[in-house]
């Protein structure tokens, strides 16, 4: 009953009343309820965000083996959200789903390893397991295997590689992997140098409401890169970026575009 409150089977969508069926069947031990309960108090979705809720029933459901609690109460141990931060058990729960086959844990086991977070740094193991995340069809590992490429992080440095790895990331619209596209035409890296290309890039990625596409398109528009200046669009690309953050942006607005 919960699903059909949720997503509009049969009835009108009413998270509320979703969370009503979710934690009546959660708190009779039913694994899938538990966490989907757990994803709306984590999103605020039907009810008021709480995520100490939200890591409660992430722990009920993941007592039972449920995969993706599993890997969800991994990231709120490395977030640090509604329990204290600790990389070390962060680790310990995604290793236990990544034995189960969740390809977002063994990303994140990569990212442990590539930052030295709960494990000592690896770039070798760091490639590893975002190349089997990869092989197991999970877009972020592509950007970070185009990372790995670019920066020399447990392999051999290869803008070519680089490249081809972004490129596979960025037809999968990973707006990390758009921006890293952009730079490297920009910078004429494992690629000819091509303005109007780092124009196409960054234009996508902010689209998408990234805010380092977003700030990086608003330069373009202010320095006149592969289009005519234009100050109005500069402003409403970077006040975006600044609005979400990016401390360039803020800069930008702060020197440039002060009222």
């Amino acid at each position: 009953m919960g699903w059909c409150y949720y997503y509009g089977e049969g009835v009108e969508i009413d998270k509320k009343k979703s969370n009503y069926w979710y934690k009546k069947s959660a708190d009779q031990g039913y694994d899938a309820a538990q966490f989907e309960l757990a994803d709306s108090y984590e999103n605020g979705e039907g009810c008021k965000q709480n995520q100490k809720l939200a890591v409660k029933y992430y722990k009920k459901a993941a007592e039972q083996g449920h995969m993706e609690a599993i890997c969800n109460l991994g990231i709120c141990y490395a977030n640090g959200d509604g329990v204290e931060q600790d990389y070390t058990k962060s680790l310990h729960y995604m290793k236990i789903a990544a034995e189960l086959g969740d390809e977002m844990a063994v990303h994140n086991i990569g990212v442990s390893y590539k930052n030295g977070e709960g494990v000592e740094k690896d770039g070798a193991k760091a490639y590893e397991y975002f190349k089997k995340a990869a092989d197991m069809g999970y877009i972020n590992s592509l950007y970070e295997l185009g990372e790995c490429y670019s920066e020399g992080i447990g392999v051999e440095k290869n803008e070519q590689k680089a490249l081809e790895y972004y490129r596979l990331a960025a037809e999968k619209d990973n707006s990390d992997a758009l921006c890293a596209l952009a730079y490297c035409y920009c910078k004429g890296l494992g690629v000819e140098k091509d303005l109007a290309m780092t124009f196409k890039y960054y234009q996508m990625a902010a689209e998408q409401g990234d805010p380092d596409g977003q700030y990086n398109l608003g330069i373009c528009y202010e320095n006149g890169e592969s289009v005519p200046v234009d100050m109005e669009k500069a402003k409403y690309w970077i006040k975006l970026a600044a609005e979400q953050g990016d401390e360039d942006a803020i800069e930008e607005m702060e020197n440039t575009f002060k009222d």
